[in-house]
């Protein structure tokens, strides 16, 4: 035990004997050891379960140790078997929020906790008690899974398209043949849908628009408004109905190439073009499937990017043979095409493609090595605002990656985060680079939603916290962290673990080296609950922890959002 002013022991009578040393080492068994130390010697006793050194300069005016600092510090690091829940007034001290990052030990200052933020431990990892789900078990399983904003997305285009398709074939059921000049403009529109979901000028101004909606609109609006990222279900739905369209397109034209129907004239050139296209198409979406996507993720991009750049090349020679094909002897070819839809929507594709590699650059880069897992690449070229990504590439032609912007506010310029997950990656913190490939104008991520909400519980692990540093520094939006990393500081830098405090004096950094993994959805609905003004949760990690924080906190009715790995 650590008295106010001594290290002691209690006797058999209930007193406390002193071990007689008052400075920053004590004599343990003939040993000279540090605080921390004292620690590890009474957890070797087989009766505590759990020791730790707790350091505080507060005291009254009589000298002695303020107790309600202490109260306040074991309430957050101490274990219990579970949250308490009490009415009682809340815990007031004057000690500031900060941790030992590499000793998992966490000093308090200037909060107001209540009785409920002590926590229960299960070994190493702090567990909560959460309220029960929302809801029938499979209506949860369909909203929130299933048919997510992504797939209602999705869908929506896939039922329209069909709708589409419905009243061509009734209106051409007496003809014979469905009208090849419809079917190449219903694809044609399709291709422009899709290509505009990833677009970036596209991107920022949907984004925009949503995160327009002011706070004092109700919840459930700006919540809706904040799924904004789903719009990639628009994209899918877009896609594969232009393959399918451009399916039906090249079944009709073989029909009447076979059939040698007068009315649609198709010639051999135009039969070849539509099946290459065709083929094209199909590889795409092949290497687009989510299952394909993750384990082949180097090959769906570069299928994506030449394939398409391919089929956009081949379309518009198959609108101009087909065009040739299907006029009349008497009609220019020119006047033909412009009396054709496809092919001004065949240039707004074209422009839509071009726009992001026209902006196509080499930038220097200043690397700031943080560790052996991390390395701060700072660019000087761009000033992005909060919640923008930026792509870079060692090669135009190669792997492009997009990494979120992290810039002060009133400097010019922006850093990014890169953390080894990967071959490119690793590579990058051995060797950093000088200069880089960007291309096109910084797209909004997932946290650009945040100005939409009051009060924002920012959840991150490891490298996430990069994308959240623009909306803390940012300070527009009051924000609670919660960052679970491995070693933050040694991992990440000072620098970064002092901006973090900076704009959470309250925030809570999770070694899970020596602490081991936390409980994410139960620390951050505890945060939640506890906060009182929080509107929203967003985290930023990887795939299956986003998905099963999302999930968890929007079953218990609490808005929840994390990017959903669409590309």
């Amino acid at each position: 035990m650590f008295s106010p002013e001594d290290l002691c022991d209690r006797t058999e009578d209930g007193s406390l004997g002193s071990l007689r040393r008052k400075d920053d080492q004590v004599e343990v068994k003939g040993f000279r050891v540090e605080r921390h130390g004292v620690a590890a010697v009474i957890e070797s006793d087989p009766s505590p379960t759990t020791a730790s050194a707790l350091e505080t300069s507060e005291s009254r005016s009589n000298g002695q140790c303020d107790e309600q600092t202490l109260v306040c510090m074991e309430m957050l690091e101490s274990p219990s078997p579970k949250p308490i829940a009490s009415s009682s007034a809340s815990i007031s001290t004057a000690s500031a929020c900060s941790l030992d990052l590499e000793k998992g030990i966490l000093e308090v200052s200037n909060c107001q906790l209540q009785s409920n933020d002590a926590f229960g431990v299960e070994g190493s990892v702090v567990k909560y008690e959460l309220p029960s789900k929302k809801g029938f078990h499979g209506l949860r399983w369909l909203r929130h899974r299933f048919f997510s904003l992504y797939r209602r997305f999705f869908s929506l285009v896939i039922v329209g398209n069909l709708i589409a398709f419905a009243m061509v074939s009734w209106q051409s059921w007496d003809r014979g043949s469905l009208p090849i000049p419809d079917l190449a403009t219903a694809a044609a529109s399709n291709l422009l849908v899709a290509v505009a979901m990833r677009q970036d000028h596209v991107i920022n101004f949907l984004f925009g628009l949503a995160t327009r909606v002011p706070t004092w609109m109700p919840l459930d609006i700006r919540r809706q408004c904040a799924r904004v990222y789903h719009i990639g279900g628009i994209h899918s739905g877009a896609a594969i109905s232009a393959t399918m369209w451009w399916l039906v397109l090249t079944g009709a034209e073989t029909v009447n190439y076979i059939n040698r129907n007068e009315e649609f004239t198709i010639n051999t050139g135009t039969m070849v073009l539509g099946y290459l296209v065709m083929a094209l198409f199909t590889a795409i979406v092949a290497m687009a499937h989510p299952k394909v996507r993750v384990k082949l993720h180097d090959q769906f991009e570069a299928t994506h990017r030449f394939a398409g750049w391919a089929a956009t090349a081949l379309v518009w020679a198959h609108l101009i043979v087909a065009t040739d094909s299907l006029r009349p002897d008497t009609v220019l070819l020119g006047v033909a095409l412009a009396t054709y839809p496809a092919i001004y929507l065949m240039a707004l594709i074209t422009l839509g493609i071009a726009l992001s590699w026209l902006r196509l650059r080499r930038v220097d880069v200043r690397p700031e090595p943080l560790s052996s897992h991390a390395v701060r690449l700072h660019l000087s070229f761009d000033i992005p605002t909060a919640g923008k990504t930026i792509r870079v590439a060692d090669s135009p032609m190669r792997d492009w990656h997009a990494f979120a912007a992290i810039n002060r506010p009133g400097q010019k310029g922006f850093s990014i985060i890169v953390s080894n997950a990967g071959d490119w990656t690793g590579k990058t913190i051995d060797t950093p680079p000088r200069q880089l490939w960007t291309r096109g104008s910084p797209a909004s991520g997932v946290l650009r939603i945040v100005p939409l909400f009051r009060k924002v519980i920012l959840v991150a692990t490891g490298s996430g916290i990069g994308p959240c540093l623009p909306i803390l520094l940012d300070g527009r939006v009051p924000t609670r962290v919660l960052w679970s990393a491995s070693h933050p500081r040694d991992t990440f830098s000072q620098e970064i673990v002092d901006d973090v405090m900076r704009a959470d004096p309250k925030a809570i950094i999770w070694n899970t080296r020596t602490k081991g993994k936390p409980d994410l959805v139960g620390m951050a609905y505890q945060m939640m609950m506890t906060e009182g003004d929080a509107e929203a949760v967003c985290i930023i990690s990887n795939r299956k922890v986003t998905q099963t924080v999302v999930y968890q906190l929007e079953a218990r009715g609490i808005p929840a959002f994390g990017a959903i790995f669409d590309s």
